[in-house]
């Protein structure tokens, strides 16, 4: 009788363990979403421990890993009287011991914070997706990781149309091609049939800055960068050409249309039909990575995404074009940009 329980025991779980997953696998999947749709449902807050939570919990593992070792090594020296022998290979024994008892609690407190933390992460991570957060990156636009370039060709390729929100271009489109170039320029070279929408800070943009009165936007924006003029002239310029050389291999349906804002900028964005990437504008800091979230349209609430895409929208409605912009900025020369192609919305 005993037997015959053991031996349907062990074919049980060997069928839940083996012949499940593998023989009936859209059964187990469709079982282990509806678990997992259960366990998430209502849920509404991603938390992320601040640093001080994430110290006290650091000390308080390592005491339960310390806890765990001593009583660990005091069991196996106690059982094989490794103290209590007069012998040369004793003290070996012991650092074994204790190798072992120290690998043995480290195990133990990883298993325990990975079923104490994996719930939590399932439920954060599902909030995040409800409203469309995809991936956090962080990197430096200027030195951009390879990461993020095959991203962003691989968001185009399934694209129709690219729409950007930048400063003056530079680090995106204005370096031109190589891998020390503009992030999205190369891309831009292949992908002919992708429409462009390039939307860049007004060189001499009197607007006034909402934060410092008596300055105008331009300044301010020249001050953060620690540029002069000429400098930023150079880099709109830049990324002018680059964009009229694109142009040159695109058919006209097809063609990257640049138009200037005259406001002060809060971010970089690309955004392509279904998703999109934004940061921060933050030229202090262009030395540190900056934060860089990924955002899907697709999403089972509110995204963020229709959010952004209203912003660029109502900058290129309120914008102006090449013509316009070299004839009110000093400096700009106007014999060196074209007449722009008639605008469309993006």
């Amino acid at each position: 009788m005993f037997i015959a329980c053991s031996v349907v025991a062990i074919i049980g779980f060997l069928f839940a363990t083996v012949v499940l997953p593998f023989r009936f696998a859209p059964l187990c999947s469709r079982l282990i979403e509806e678990q997992r749709a259960r366990i998430l449902t209502g849920t509404r807050r991603a938390t992320f421990e601040g640093s001080e939570d994430r110290q006290r919990q650091r000390l308080i593992l390592t005491r339960i890993w310390g806890v765990i070792s001593a009583v660990v090594l005091l069991a196996l020296v106690v059982n094989s009287g490794t103290a209590l022998r007069d012998h040369p290979g004793a003290a070996a024994l012991v650092v074994f011991h204790a190798l072992l008892a120290g690998s043995t609690g480290g195990v133990l407190v990883l298993i325990f914070r990975a079923f104490r933390s994996y719930l939590p992460t399932e439920r954060a991570r599902a909030a995040l997706s409800q409203f469309g957060f995809k991936a956090l990156w962080a990197f430096d636009w200027a030195t951009p990781l390879e990461a993020l370039r095959e991203c962003l060709a691989e968001r185009i390729r399934d694209a129709s149309l690219v729409a950007v929100v930048d400063v003056t271009g530079f680090d995106l489109l204005g370096k031109g091609s190589g891998p020390s170039g503009g992030i999205l320029y190369d891309t831009l070279t292949t992908m002919t049939g992708v429409r462009g929408y390039i939307l860049l800070l007004q060189p001499g943009a009197t607007t006034p800055d909402p934060e410092q009165r008596q300055a105008s936007v331009y300044q301010t924006v020249l001050a953060e960068m620690d540029i002069s003029p000429q400098t930023y002239v150079r880099r709109i310029r830049a990324t002018v050409d680059a964009i009229e050389a694109l142009n040159e291999s695109r058919p006209a349906e097809a063609q990257i249309e640049v138009r200037f804002y005259n406001e002060k900028p809060s971010v970089r964005a690309v955004i392509f039909d279904d998703s999109l990437l934004v940061s921060p504008w933050v030229p202090r800091e262009a030395s540190k990575p900056s934060p860089v979230l990924e955002v899907t349209r697709e999403a089972a609430g509110i995204s963020f995404y229709s959010t952004f895409r209203f912003h660029f929208n109502r900058l290129w409605v309120r914008s102006i074009d090449k013509r316009e912009a070299a004839s009110r900025a000093a400096g700009f020369k106007s014999a060196r940009l074209r007449r722009p192609a008639t605008a469309e919305s993006a």
